[in-house]
C-alpha cells in the first residue's frame, strides 16, 4: 500500500464478525440522489476529456433522479420491505425537498455526498476547502433530518489523499467509498464512537460505473447481483456485507428499475441476509467487537 489509511488484514486471519438473527451476509441498498451543474462554476476541476461547455444532458440526467427516479426506486423497496441509504446532493436537499421528506418518512438513513456530483473531491483541492465540503454536506443534511449524517460518500465515490482523516474530523464515522473487501473494517483515523469504518463498496456493484462506463446490460447487471449475493451467502462464514451503489437518475430509470427489483425480491427470499442501512451495519460491526 502507498497510504496509512488503514492496516492489511487478509480475510482468514480474521475474527468472526456476527449480524443480528445470525445473518451470514448484510446488504447494504445505497440509493444516491444528485445534482450536477449545466454550467460548470470558474475554476471547478474536471477530469480530463469532461465538457467545459453547457452540459445540458448530463445536468439534466441527473435532475430525473429526484423528479422520477428516486420515486420508482422508493416504491419498489417498499413493496420489498427494503431499507435505503441516501446519500443526497446538498443541491438536492435545497432543490428538491421532496425527497429528504420522503426518506424521513420512511426512516431511512441519509448520508453526506457533496454540493453537487461533478463537484469531485481530488488531491488538486485545497485541505481547508475539502473540509468545508465535508461539514457544509452534515450541515445540510442535519437541517432538514434534525441530525447530523455518520456516512459520506464523495461524489463518484472521489477521495483525495486526506479523505478519510478529514472526514473523521468532520464528524463523520463511515465511508462508502472504498470496495476492497467483502467486510466493514476500521480505519486509521479517529472519527466518534471510535475509528472510522469502511463499509465495503465495490465499483462492481455500482450502477453507474457497471452499467454506464462498462456498458453492461440491465438484466446482466441483475444477474451478476444475485450470482455475487448467492457466493457470500454459500461461503458458509458470517460477517460479509454488501453494498448496492445505485443513483436514482440511473437505476431509477423505468426499463433498468425491474431488474432492480427482480435481485431484490430474490435476496428477500433466500435465507442468511439481513437488509440494514449503512449505519446499521457500522453499529453491529462495532458491537460485535471484531477488528
Amino acid at each position: 500500500m502507498d497510504h496509512d489509511h488503514y492496516r492489511f488484514s487478509a480475510l482468514p486471519t480474521r475474527p468472526t464478525v456476527t449480524w443480528p438473527g445470525g445473518a451470514r451476509v448484510a446488504v447494504v441498498v445505497s440509493v444516491a440522489v444528485e445534482r450536477s451543474a449545466a454550467v460548470k462554476d470558474p475554476g471547478q476541476w474536471l477530469p480530463p476529456g469532461h465538457p467545459t461547455w453547457l452540459d445540458v444532458s448530463a445536468a439534466s440526467l441527473a435532475d430525473y433522479g429526484g423528479r422520477v427516479g428516486f420515486f420508482r426506486l422508493a416504491r419498489i423497496l417498499d413493496e420489498v420491505g427494503v431499507p435505503a441509504t441516501v446519500p443526497i446532493s446538498d443541491a438536492v436537499l435545497y432543490e428538491s425537498p421532496r425527497v429528504a421528506e420522503e426518506a424521513l418518512w420512511r426512516r431511512w438513513e441519509l448520508v453526506g455526498h457533496g454540493p453537487r456530483a461533478d463537484c469531485l473531491l481530488t488531491s488538486e483541492l485545497p485541505a481547508e476547502q475539502e473540509l468545508r465540503m465535508l461539514r457544509e454536506s452534515r450541515e445540510a443534511i442535519a437541517a432538514v433530518a434534525g441530525s447530523a449524517p455518520r456516512g459520506w460518500l464523495g461524489p463518484r465515490q472521489s477521495e483525495s489523499a486526506r479523505t478519510p482523516q478529514l472526514a473523521a474530523e468532520a464528524g463523520y464515522e463511515y465511508l462508502l467509498d472504498w470496495g476492497n473487501d467483502d467486510q466493514p473494517y476500521e480505519m486509521a483515523a479517529a472519527a466518534p464512537g471510535g475509528p472510522l469504518v469502511s463499509v465495503p463498496a465495490p465499483i462492481d456493484l455500482c450502477d453507474l460505473l457497471v452499467m454506464g462506463d462498462y456498458a453492461q446490460t440491465p438484466w446482466d447487471f441483475g444477474a451478476a447481483l444475485t450470482e455475487h449475493l448467492e457466493v457470500l451467502l454459500a461461503e458458509g462464514s458470517g460477517g460479509r456485507c454488501m453494498t448496492l451503489t445505485l443513483h436514482a437518475q440511473h437505476s431509477g430509470q423505468a426499463f433498468r428499475a425491474k431488474y432492480i427489483r427482480a435481485f431484490l425480491e430474490r435476496a428477500r427470499s433466500l435465507d442468511g441476509v439481513w437488509f440494514a442501512t449503512a449505519g446499521e451495519v457500522v453499529a453491529a460491526f462495532r458491537h460485535s467487537g471484531t477488528r
